[in-house]
């Protein structure tokens, strides 16, 4: 147990996280930049501002060290220094995932043009390589899963992404076209008739996943505007880093769906409107053409929910 001034017992545990913010304060100031950077901090009068620098950087050291030990055993930056701090962005930009405020600049030039430079947050930008929004990309130059996605979804509802843009171009005119947009029970026939084909047509609903932000990986889900931050947190890098393995892995099925259309286009695109069409069917037949669910499972007519 510690005490206040006053007398006044406070828990152990307070005292602790007191004792440790006040060592790590005292280690910083010790660098020259950790100097300066307190002296900001004091004309500003902001001691709390002051300890969540000292526990941003306890925790930035926590990371540093579990995920790198080779790298923190061989460091000569001093110890809780910004220094170190930089040498972690680093290492965590080459190894794990790209740490981005910019789609230009990198985390390595804002080091170089800033001596005290940190963020107080993981920034991070979606990684999807098309902005899906009308006007945004061109039609032709998308990777086959995905123009066929637009098509069917009618998620964009220019003649450029229409079926007709699809037949003119892998020469479909004789082919039928797709029903309209699936509601609930459709798409679970649609998605379940796609995952139990042996061929790369199993990994199709993810591209319908990609255009709408809806993959439930953040490197996926974040358009490419801006960015978003996480507060750094081992846990949360760790999360990071294995979601980021498996946007690669998703990346990598699109491709692999988009190449077997490629190879068959007049065929192989029909099977897949085909599925989607029986899925369509089997609705209209359950009665649940046009119902969709929310979060918790509740069905709405569509023109209701919109």
């Amino acid at each position: 147990m510690g005490t206040y001034p006053s007398g006044c017992r406070i828990p152990s545990a307070v005292s602790l996280e007191s004792a440790k913010l006040y060592l790590a304060g005292r280690i910083r100031t010790r660098a020259p930049l950790g100097a300066a950077e307190y002296l900001d901090f004091v004309k500003g009068r902001d001691g709390e501002s002051w300890d969540k620098r000292c526990r941003l950087a306890l925790e930035c050291m926590r990371i540093y060290r579990a995920l790198f030990p080779g790298e923190w055993a061989n460091s000569t930056s001093p110890y809780l220094s910004t220094q170190r701090e930089q040498e972690l962005y680093r290492l965590v930009d080459e190894h794990l995932f790209p740490l981005r405020v910019s789609e230009t600049i990198d985390v390595d030039e804002f080091i170089r043009n800033d001596a005290q430079f940190y963020t107080r947050f993981i920034p991070m930008r979606g990684l999807q390589s098309v902005m899906w929004v009308e006007g945004q990309f061109k039609f032709e130059e998308i990777p086959p899963a995905f123009r066929l996605t637009l098509a069917m979804s009618r998620q964009m509802l220019g003649p450029a992404f229409s079926w007709n843009a699809v037949c003119q171009h892998y020469g479909l005119e004789n082919e039928p076209a797709p029903a309209p947009p699936l509601a609930a029970v459709g798409w679970s026939l649609f998605n379940y008739s796609c995952m139990v084909e042996p061929t790369p047509l199993r990994h199709f609903p993810l591209a319908f996943h990609f255009t709408t932000y809806q993959t439930g990986n953040a490197w996926l889900d974040i358009p490419q505007i801006g960015f978003f931050g996480f507060d750094w947190s081992l846990e949360k890098v760790l999360e990071l880093t294995k979601d980021r393995v498996e946007a690669e892995d998703m990346s990598a099925a699109i491709v692999a769906v988009s190449n077997w259309f490629e190879e068959d286009p007049p065929a192989r695109i029909a099977h897949a409107v085909e599925l989607w069409n029986d899925a369509a069917e089997k609705e209209r037949e359950s009665g649940g053409e046009g119902l969709i669910h929310d979060e918790r499972g509740e069905f709405y007519r569509r023109e209701d929910w919109f």
